[in-house]
């Protein structure tokens, strides 16, 4: 499956009919992407484009498709300094961008670069205005403005970029303050690596690289000694789990990791490795992956290691600004995730209702509602991503017996099923099933769910 996109992100300001870009940003993403470029709902659907502060006539452009289509866009931009984006109903959307230089990142002085070798995370691309343009002064003299658009502060008559986060806290500011005109960011390939010693003649360095089918099969692992003189050992990559394995007569705890194409014999990327010894990092290894709804396959730890996000104040969702339902869904789902990733290790639902009636059906059950079936997505990917290993709901029998079928103790019947759902999800990794999943009916009715 294809998984290379690109979001690209253009704020403007409209000067008679011309949308002036003062900011462009391209972000190369792991999703897979629609068959031609589609741009969401208010943010250049149909050349439309809502605005985000209408007494500046800011605007944001917001478009994801195939890297390599979005890419000739941002190119053909940054090479004429005016595109126009003409729509299947003929509406015509003309941008123009300011003079700029290119420059790069450069990470040279790193330890882990390897001359000559592309590294995992290739640098972004920041193109220089050559001078200040007096038409966002507002924005680069007060950082607030920034805050407003970029989402970190709210404001009643301004509305923030989307995807939230997408620039990150207080990005904007930084970059139109350093005349930034435009970003290119890569995307990264993640790998993994640590070497064990069980015994003295089992030793092997081992590792995981996150990245598509059709990456793993096309490259192998090579390992070398720090000067390049000599190869290690080399491994296939799992096309499916992505680990590789390469038995060793000595570990070193240094050297060299390059991921080589089969086709050109060629490193795609490396870097020099450096493996503190004594240092246990194969508990970090991926075992292997488990499938969602949406049939992405999430990542298991060994070992009870997992991850946690920080605390969530609030979420946005709108069904609207996405290409589709099924896109809507899986950002619902996880944002659901993300706030369940915060709580840590116990969470506590209060919900008069529970969670909702379940189905049974040939002594089968199944969800009654889409957003179920949501959450327990969110669920599922929360206890296996993170580490929740204790939930506890809390509801009221008076207000849920009104929407579910039959008696309370067929209502505890079903939701036992679901607590044995979730352990048999997860029966080959004993260390992510839950501790405790707990039912508790109050005596008084209670009406806000929390």
């Amino acid at each position: 499956m294809d998984v290379n996109s690109s979001l690209l992100s253009i704020l403007s300001i409209e000067v008679e009919g011309i949308e002036h870009i003062f900011f462009m940003y391209v972000k190369e993403i792991h999703e897979k992407p629609p068959e031609a470029i589609h741009w969401y709902k208010g943010r250049g659907e149909d050349g439309k484009a809502q605005q985000l502060w209408t007494e500046r006539k800011i605007r944001q452009w917001l478009a994801i498709g195939k890297s390599p289509e979005i890419k000739i866009v941002f190119d053909q931009l940054m090479c004429d300094q005016s595109w126009t984006m003409v729509t299947l109903k003929g509406t015509s959307v003309t941008f123009q961008i300011n003079q700029y230089n290119r420059v790069s990142q450069s990470d040279d002085e790193l330890l882990a670069r390897i001359p000559g070798v592309n590294p995992s995370t290739p640098p972004a691309v920041l193109y220089y205005q050559t001078d200040f343009d007096p038409s966002i002064s507002f924005l680069v003299d007060e950082h607030t403005n920034c805050r407003f658009i970029d989402g970190t502060e709210y404001h009643q008559d301004i509305k923030p970029i989307y995807p939230s986060g997408l620039l990150g806290e207080n990005k904007l500011y930084e970059y139109l303050k350093e005349k930034i005109i435009a970003v290119y960011e890569p995307k990264e390939i993640f790998f993994q690596m640590a070497e064990s010693k069980n015994t003295a003649l089992d030793k092997k360095i081992t590792g995981f690289i996150q990245s598509d089918k059709v990456f793993r099969t096309d490259h192998y692992v090579n390992i070398q000694f720090k000067d390049g003189s000599e190869s290690i050992g080399k491994a296939d990559i799992d096309p499916v789990t992505g680990r590789w394995e390469i038995s060793v007569e000595e570990t070193y705890g240094k050297g060299r990791y390059l991921v080589i194409n089969r086709k050109t014999g060629r490193p795609t990327f490396g870097e020099n490795y450096f493996i503190i010894q004594n240092m246990t990092f194969s508990d970090h290894v991926a075992r292997t992956i488990l499938t969602d709804l949406f049939g992405r396959q999430i990542i298991l730890l060994e070992n009870g290691s997992g991850e946690t996000s920080p605390p969530v104040d609030a979420l946005n969702w709108d069904y609207t600004l996405y290409p589709d339902a099924t896109q809507a869904e899986i950002e619902l789902s996880d944002k659901i995730a993300s706030v369940l990733l915060s709580l840590g290790r116990s969470i506590v639902i209060s919900d008069p209702y529970f969670l909702g009636d379940l189905k049974e059906v040939d002594k089968k059950w199944t969800f009654a509602s889409t957003g179920q079936r949501l959450f327990f997505n969110a669920l599922i990917t929360a206890i296996g991503k993170g580490v929740l290993r204790e939930i506890t709901l809390v509801g009221n029998w008076g207000r849920a017996n009104s929407y579910v079928e039959g008696s309370q103790t067929d209502f505890e019947r079903r939701y036992q099923m679901l607590a044995a759902l979730i352990q048999g999800t997860f029966k080959s990794w004993p260390d992510k099933q839950l501790d405790r999943f707990e039912m508790v009916f109050t005596k008084g009715s209670f009406h806000d769910r929390y």
